[in-house]
């Protein structure tokens, strides 16, 4: 069960990785072990951060929490304004945690 468990943070993990890439702008393609280690730096921020408390690890929202990132129709400049510059509850993140 144990194993189950920690496979299912696995592939949790890279969706929201994958998922974050396509927010940002990188689009679905890898080409490069960079693009890899810049998709699980995201993953990484996008949990470190706890904005899969609000948003779910795959950026689906919730009911009572944080709305549906992804898919978005944002372009990365407005998406990182709102991250930047927020409303309701979410907390402000500085300009370096998108870099």
């Amino acid at each position: 069960m144990q194993e189950f468990v920690r496979d299912i943070g696995r592939w949790t993990h890279r969706i929201a990785a994958l998922l974050l890439g396509m927010l940002a702008g990188t689009g679905v393609a890898i080409e490069s072990a960079s693009a890899v280690d810049g998709e699980q730096n995201d993953a990484r921020a996008f949990v470190t951060y706890g904005c899969h408390q609000c948003h779910g690890y795959m950026g689906q929202g919730g009911l009572l929490s944080g709305p549906r990132i992804v898919p978005s129709e944002l372009s990365f400049e407005a998406f990182a304004d709102i991250v930047r510059h927020p409303y309701g509850v979410m907390p402000a993140y500085a300009p370096d945690v998108l870099d």
